[in-house]
């Protein structure tokens, strides 16, 4: 019996609970539109949140040369030149990483990212070429 009125307790709170509080069965339909009404948004930010890569087009035009190559080439891991390791901006390497995810960084990568100035070794392929960044396959 005491089962049975604890099992009748937590249902009468539990309802009593949703019928106060209905927010709390959230839904990502019932949150967007919850924060479309409170905070008004355009519909080109809205589609943003769902787009996938979206907010690549912050990066600086190198970077998103470079993981538009890897991704048309499919690479699983990449590497890159000492040329684009040292660059005078710092943050390129890191906004690779980011951006490349789950294309990941390796020493010992089949695909190398190098600049077009730079000299590729000669038993790597040329895989493609776009602005100034080289893409090479060193097996």
């Amino acid at each position: 019996m005491l089962y049975w009125l604890r099992q009748v307790g937590v249902l009468l709170i539990l309802g009593l609970t949703i019928h106060l509080f209905p927010t709390l069965l959230a839904t990502p339909e019932t949150l967007s539109d919850f924060y479309t009404d409170l905070w008004p948004r355009s519909e080109t930010l809205r589609r943003e949140w769902r787009t996938e890569r979206a907010g690549e087009t912050v990066l600086p035009g190198k970077v998103q040369t470079m993981l538009a190559l890897l991704r048309e080439q499919r690479a699983a891991t990449f590497r890159y030149s000492d040329a684009i390791a040292h660059d005078p901006n710092t943050s390129i390497v890191q906004r690779i990483a980011e951006g490349a995810y789950p294309i990941r960084w390796s020493a010992s990568a089949q695909h190398f990212l190098s600049l077009a100035h730079e000299a590729v070794d000669a038993r790597c392929t040329r895989l493609a070429s776009r602005d100034e960044v080289v893409l090479a396959y060193c097996p």
